[in-house]
């Protein structure tokens, strides 16, 4: 792993490099696509199992990055149209030549310049909502990860430095990105005040959404559940919104301590990492078994909210008001490796982290050594038209995978499932989910 930054497209960096934020007006000055952006009930957010037109993929910035963009437009190239973002034109040059040297077939993808487009285009791509031949993309209000709530606790509650240090941070924001694609796959828009990722947000495409309440609460502060869930039906059609308490240990709120000794980067509770549907009404649910829960801290904690989520589960309702069914899909064994903590100057040296990432009260020295976590997960996976992406965790103990298969064969019967190694974007916070946002196939 050789990327420097933050994880998850490395959100923040430290000492925070000052970068001039790309200006938002000079970007919107060309939106002349887009329609008014009055909500509507009237549209749908369909699931991701659904038929397909496309999928955009973001070009990651490392060379591991380059080799998971890679393996996963040779399994999506089959079967659904490749939309490939870039940052710059030089990413677009650097992406042409590595694909073309892999002798993939330029002509048979589209290659776009986003500015503040990277690998996680599930966070900063729109969300796609459909009214029978009408497709609109949903902007939500850009929450760069919950980063300011994060710097407070990081500053010991200073907040005047916090929003400085948010203020100067970024380069071409992302929040720029979903308009972009909008903008160039041509579809109108509809902006919202919703603060969020779109990896925090899980569709039946039957109207039931499933989302983790504390991120969602976390992003948007003043706003009541009731208010959320009024937007969520205005922009995206939703009418049911079942309110998970918890989502996996290794996706903490950007860099955290999870347990003593060990620590991770991610988002908060993306749903994208442990609980998602296959079809309108049956869900999968990461899971760690009893047996296994005493093996290290991680599982103790994964366990114990996992059992929390499973309980809301199965008391909640589809669109119908029928349960659901519940597929376990198991966790994989938990990737860790040792790291050293580096003193405050120095950053991130590719491999290790500096005590500045994290609060004083963490007790961190530099010198310690300490577990990073990576936030390996099957439930990852991307469902395309007849295929499925999934991470894959080869382990001395096979049966867990296997296990996996099993669970993924009876919940998309008739896919082809591909397995393909997610390391890279693991260790920054994330998977193979995160580098894609699909685009559903309109009726003609």
């Amino acid at each position: 792993m050789t990327s420097t930054g933050a994880g998850r497209g490395n959100p923040i960096r430290l000492p925070f490099t000052m970068r001039i934020l790309l200006p938002i007006a000079g970007l919107f000055c060309v939106v002349g696509c887009t329609s008014p952006t009055v909500p509507t009930t009237s549209f749908r957010f369909p699931g991701e199992f659904e038929p397909q037109e496309a999928v955009w993929l973001g070009w990651g910035d490392s060379d591991d990055f380059h080799e998971m963009n890679l393996a996963m437009i040779r399994a999506l190239m089959p079967h659904v149209h490749v939309r490939l973002a870039v940052g710059s034109d030089s990413a677009r040059q650097e992406s042409e030549h590595y694909l073309d040297s892999a002798h993939v077939d330029l002509t048979a993808l589209e290659i776009h310049v986003i500015p503040g487009a990277d690998f996680w285009m599930r966070d900063c791509a729109p969300a796609y909502v459909l009214q029978d031949t009408a497709m609109r993309a949903v902007d939500f209000t850009w929450a760069d990860y919950g980063l300011r709530d994060w710097l407070v606790n990081l500053f010991d509650g200073d907040t005047l430095k916090a929003d400085t240090m948010s203020a100067s941070d970024g380069g071409p924001s992302r929040g720029t990105a979903d308009s972009l694609c909008a903008i160039a796959d041509r579809t109108p828009m509809i902006r919202s005040w919703l603060r969020l990722e779109g990896g925090a947000i899980e569709s039946n495409g039957q109207g039931t959404l499933v989302v983790t309440g504390p991120l969602i609460m976390q992003r948007n502060p003043g706003r009541s559940k009731e208010e959320i869930e009024k937007e969520f039906e205005n922009v995206l059609g939703i009418k049911h919104v079942i309110w998970l308490p918890t989502g996996l240990a290794e996706d903490p709120h950007l860099w955290r301590t999870i347990a003593p000794g060990y620590y991770g980067i991610g988002c908060g509770g993306h749903t994208d990492e442990y609980v998602r549907f296959s079809d309108p009404h049956t869900v999968l649910l990461a899971w760690l078994p009893e047996k296994d829960k005493d093996a290290n801290p991680i599982n103790r904690m994964n366990h114990e909210r996992l059992v929390a989520d499973l309980e809301v589960l199965t008391k909640a309702k589809d669109h119908d008001g029928k349960p659901l069914r519940i597929i376990k899909v198991p966790l994989p064994e938990l990737h860790v490796r040792p790291t050293v903590m580096l003193d405050r100057e120095h950053w991130n040296d590719g491999y290790n982290i500096s005590v500045s990432a994290f609060s004083k009260h963490d007790g961190w020295a530099p010198g310690d050594t300490a577990m990073r976590v990576a936030a390996a997960t099957y439930m990852n996976f991307f469902v395309t038209n007849k295929a499925v992406l999934i991470p894959t965790y080869p382990s001395a103990d096979h049966t867990i995978e296997e296990e996996a298969r099993r669970a993924f064969a009876e919940a998309f019967p008739g896919r082809e499932l591909i397995f393909l190694d997610a390391m890279a974007a693991n260790w920054d916070g994330g998977g193979l989910h995160c580098g894609t946002q699909q685009v559903p196939k309109r009726r003609r």
